[in-house]
């Protein structure tokens, strides 16, 4: 089984839209297999969370390439039922990653931290892309979204008055601006999106927080 997870692995990774229907069609094989020959019913959901959790992890590591393992997981659900439930608790434990952000300088760490920080800050990018890809293609809510884009605001504004913060909020930013340019035709004409523009006009403009950069000035002005 380790063998075939590392072949589905190879195949998830060499996914692109040209070879979309034959990947696929392996992929789809590979878990009908799983399906009707493992006999533990235990051991078959493990299997289907691992390759739920691979999809995840390697559609949130490309921004470019996220769509296509978004489409993928649609597909999934339409043709295995159990999959909407993989797919839910993957969304779950991988949100996470917005609950602690972090941003170090090489000159005030080591440089294992520092690679790590950047790494984490990479993933959580591609994540924010991922999720809005998921949005597009009607598996999680645009509630989700808002949730998200609106709780990364929250911190932005708790950290705005201090200069140490500086760093932290670009980051945030960044993530925002993610989300809201790649998913504005489906977030938009709603109370909350509404709600969402003015706090991102009103940074665009406000120059006197010291946790308010002109980088972050800027990026709200693009935005």
């Amino acid at each position: 089984m380790e063998a075939k997870m590392d072949l589905l692995r190879i195949n998830l990774n060499k996914l692109t839209s040209q070879n979309y229907d034959v990947i696929t069609n392996e992929i789809f094989n590979f878990i009908n297999n799983i399906i009707d020959k493992e006999k533990d019913k235990e051991e078959t959901y493990k299997t289907l969370m691992e390759i739920g959790r691979s999809i995840f992890e390697i559609g949130c590591l490309n921004v470019f390439w996220s769509n296509i393992y978004a489409k993928l997981f649609s597909d999934l659900i339409q043709k295995f039922d159990i999959m909407e439930k993989i797919c839910n608790e993957n969304i779950n434990k991988f949100k996470t990653v917005f609950d602690e952000i972090k941003c170090v300088e090489l000159k005030n760490t080591n440089y294992d931290e520092f690679c790590k920080c950047n790494k984490n800050n990479a993933h959580r990018r591609g994540m924010c892309s991922f999720f809005i890809n998921l949005m597009k293609t009607n598996i999680v809510e645009k509630d989700f979204i808002y949730d998200i884009i609106q709780k990364l605001l929250t911190i932005v504004n708790d950290n705005s008055t201090d200069i140490g913060n500086v760093k932290i909020n670009e980051e945030i930013v960044e993530n925002i601006s993610i989300m809201v340019l790649t998913g504005r035709n489906e977030l938009g004409d709603n109370t909350r999106w509404e709600e969402i523009v003015r706090t991102i006009e009103f940074y665009s403009e406000n120059s006197n927080d010291p946790g308010i950069s002109k980088k972050i000035q800027f990026k709200c002005l693009d935005i």
